[in-house]
């Protein structure tokens, strides 16, 4: 089945997108025209987080700019440039991908990458910082502004 999904999140900057990545284990493979998924569309999901409900066509399944391997994960993540953004596509059918995505919403995606936007921010910034995890699993970052 496919169940390709748009993340409801505005991806502006490849750099915290590969700083998570490399912060995960995950393999950012830069330039990579298409992401596996299941490979055809079969009509079966229309949700509102569907990619054919966020202007995503179904040719248009399986192409990218850039794509995301996770290690042992057979399907990929697909980033595919809109305007000056890029949109996050992946196909939640595959559990493995679901699970480390953190559910069909991409709760650990969206989590990683504000980490990431905010630590390269301080860093562009000149400003050191701390990160600690906390018990329910989010992050506490602390910026030491001088």
């Amino acid at each position: 089945m496919s169940h390709v999904v748009v993340l409801n999140l505005e991806i502006k900057s490849l750099e915290a997108v590969k700083r998570l990545c490399q912060n995960l284990g995950w393999e950012f493979l830069e330039n990579k025209q298409e992401y596996t998924w299941y490979g055809r569309w079969v009509g079966d999901y229309n949700a509102s987080d569907a990619a054919i409900q966020n202007g995503i066509t179904p040719d248009q399944l399986g192409k990218c700019d850039h794509a995301i391997h996770v290690p042992g994960v057979t399907y990929e993540l697909g980033l595919k440039r809109k305007g000056d953004q890029y949109v996050l596509l992946w196909d939640f059918w595959d559990s493995q991908l679901k699970e480390v995505m953190g559910g069909s919403s991409g709760a650990r995606f969206l989590q990683e990458y504000g980490k990431a936007c905010v630590t390269l921010e301080a860093e562009q910034q000149g400003y050191s910082w701390q990160e600690k995890r906390l018990e329910d699993g989010t992050y506490e970052i602390e910026v030491e502004t001088f």
